[in-house]
């Protein structure tokens, strides 16, 4: 037998150097003549074989490299199976040379990666809409919009002090921490549930590398500070139900209010924790003394709102609608004015077209492998762990009813605490594999390879768009030009995108403080273009206008629109003077129209791209009829190769 395992690493040995000279053999720009191949793929199969040897006498299994076998037969070159099977037999061979119930942590490792992958691929500076705002708030502890987010205000004015970047990128950072935090969390949630610090790492994983996870990992957001929240409750709900004590509640009842002093949407998930509590504790209620303290923790907890109005009666520098009675705070915490948005969508007739949104969602997010995975390990955790299911299953279930059913765009956010729940369920599941597969270490070892595979899958091919967006300046780059290019003593108005990133640009940098951001809200039934045409009027009385949206219904005011670099600047009279980086010509069309100037955008382009052209005309003499503008892009052949055409309404130019 021994002779027989000698042999066996030899072999497996003689496969990693196939597969490491067909790699190496294909990664060269020339092909290689055969004698050549030849030689290198013996050299490579004898140093292989070697270490078979060697890994023989260190008792090192090895049989997992036998898998690379899959690419060394493999037809065709494809260096991204090549990687995949890579990837797997070394996960493979990792853990079968783990112990079988390896309990080891992995807490610290996976928040130090985390946050260096994350602070890595870490949004670059300035940021729109909320971001923008949590941004500029935290810097000089202003009021973001309801419910205010007092305790993310906070925590972000003290990233604001750290000595690093821009105060943009400090916020940005912030996310990081907490993201990586959650993952930690969720990895020892697993691990004190199933003594399995490999179902911990599964989970970390299954989390951290979906889109919409490493997005608010990256930006300025308070979604990630919510899944920490969320991670934070259920693992002390768990620790509580495994050993009840005075201590415990308290702890838990702190992390609860501040959770829901965050936000309020958390407060729901308190439906889950009480009855699992009530289950795993059944002398909870006989707990007076437990229950008062814990109680007065969670008060306590909740002093934090009180920033809200004291900030505001202090003079925050930014507070769009003071708060000055305890109506107002009320309805600031509780966001009022979003709750016509709550279960708008379920209804018989809309809820099963909601519920189709939420698979696509959850197919986008982890993909229809991992997706899978997902539910046959719930089904695994069912038949074992019915208590522990009843918390997470709650969790996963009030948060995936409350958000499919809120009509707001970002779905995908609100359903990041049941993306926690989903990934504590994985990692249970994995680890009831596992462990139904002890007594066949090679299929448990698989399987366990197989589902970190599927789990680092994402982090693979999220990696590129993620590191692309660390790049992107553009939010700044034109919130800088449009405030800059602004006359002097004007209005911008602009959506609430553009509206923060401005507001930082002033509050933050003290830029262009002679300019007036406004912010152009809708209006509930009134269509939003009649409520920009209102607001650019009332604007124009004051002077100079510039706008962030256009619409088509424009064309039909008296007012006219110059395109600028980040939105249009309006006018209510003539205009009469070519405006500046024109290239001049004059060229006059059936004795009607003069063109006098034209800009082009890039003086090269090519497939796909966008080019961009600005005209600059007026009329000779008075338009009897409106006029249609078409530019040709053609080749050096003369070909039409693509084309744009515009109508404009003659009785809006004067000659």
């Amino acid at each position: 037998m021994a002779r027989l395992r000698g042999i066996s690493h030899i072999l497996a040995g003689i496969v990693l150097g196939l597969f490491a000279s067909r790699v190496w053999a294909e990664s060269q720009s020339a092909a290689l003549s055969a004698p050549r191949l030849l030689l290198i793929a013996g050299l490579a199969c004898a140093a292989g074989g070697a270490l078979g040897w060697a890994s023989a006498r260190l008792r090192i299994r090895t049989w997992p490299l036998f898998v690379l076998l899959a690419y060394a037969a493999w037809p065709v070159v494809s260096p991204a199976v090549a990687g995949w099977v890579a990837a797997f037999a070394l996960l493979a061979l990792a853990l079968a040379n783990l112990p079988a119930r390896a309990n080891w942590l992995v807490e610290g490792p996976i928040a130090v990666v985390a946050f260096a992958v994350y602070a890595a691929t870490l949004a670059p500076g300035l940021l729109p809409a909320d971001s923008g705002e949590f941004q500029f708030v935290a810097r000089v502890l202003g009021i973001a919009h309801p419910p205010g987010y007092p305790l993310y205000t906070l925590l972000g004015k003290l990233a604001t002090l750290l000595p690093l970047n821009s105060v943009a990128w400090r916020v940005n950072l912030l996310s990081a921490v907490f993201a990586a935090l959650a993952l930690a969390l969720v990895a020892r949630t697993v691990r004190r549930l199933t003594a399995s610090a490999v179902a911990g790492l599964a989970a970390a994983l299954a989390l951290g590398g979906i889109t919409t996870f490493w997005a608010q990992a990256t930006t300025a957001n308070i979604r990630s500070l919510m899944a920490l929240f969320t991670a934070l409750m259920l693992l002390l709900a768990l620790e509580y139900g495994a050993r009840p004590s005075e201590k415990g509640l308290v702890a838990l009842a702190v992390a609860a209010g501040l959770a829901v002093g965050h936000h309020g949407s958390l407060g729901l998930l308190f439906i889950p924790l009480a009855i699992y509590l009530l289950v795993a504790d059944r002398l909870l209620l006989k707990r007076a003394r437990w229950l008062l303290t814990a109680a007065g923790a969670f008060v306590a907890s909740l002093l934090v709102l009180l920033y809200l109005p004291v900030r505001s009666l202090t003079g925050a520098p930014f507070d769009p609608s003071p708060i000055d009675s305890v109506g107002r705070f009320l309805e600031h915490i509780l966001a009022s004015g979003f709750k016509g948005d709550m279960f708008y969508f379920a209804r018989a007739d809309l809820l099963p077209g909601r519920i189709g949104v939420w698979l696509n969602i959850v197919r986008m997010e982890f993909g229809a492998p991992l997706a899978v995975a997902m539910a046959l390990a719930g089904i695994a955790a069912l038949a074992r762990r019915p208590k522990a299911l009843l918390l997470i299953g709650g969790v996963f279930l009030v948060n995936t009813a409350t958000a499919i059913t809120y009509r707001a765009p970002q779905t995908v956010e609100y359903l990041i605490p049941s993306y926690v729940a989903l990934a504590v369920l994985l990692g249970i599941g994995l680890a009831e594999g596992m462990a139904w597969a002890s007594r066949q270490a090679t299929l448990r070892v698989l399987v366990a390879a197989g589902v970190l595979a599927l789990c680092a899958a994402p982090w693979v091919a999220n990696a590129p768009s993620f590191r692309a967006l660390h790049q992107d300046h553009s939010t700044e780059q034109t919130a800088r030009t449009l405030l800059g290019s602004a006359p002097a003593r004007a209005t911008i108005l602009a959506n609430w995108h553009w509206a923060t990133p401005l507001w930082y640009l002033q509050y933050v940098e003290g830029a262009r403080p002679d300019v007036r951001v406004l912010y152009v809200y809708p209006e509930g039934a009134t269509p939003n273009e009649d409520v920009w045409i209102r607001r650019i009027g009332e604007a124009l009385r004051q002077g100079p206008v510039l706008i962030t949206n256009w619409f088509e219904a424009y064309k039909a005011t008296p007012y006219r629109f110059v395109r600028t670099e980040g939105g249009w600047q309006v006018s209510d009279a003539p205009m009469r003077d070519v405006p500046p980086g024109m290239v001049a010509v004059d060229a006059v069309f059936d004795g009607k129209i003069r063109l006098i100037g034209y800009r082009l955008s890039e003086s090269e382009t090519a497939p796909g791209k966008e080019l961009r052209l600005w005209l600059c005309w007026q009329p000779v003499e008075p338009l009897d009829r409106d006029y249609s503008f078409f530019v040709h892009l053609v080749d050096a052949g003369g070909r039409v190769q693509g084309q744009s055409d515009l109508t404009r309404d003659g009785r809006l130019y004067q000659a």
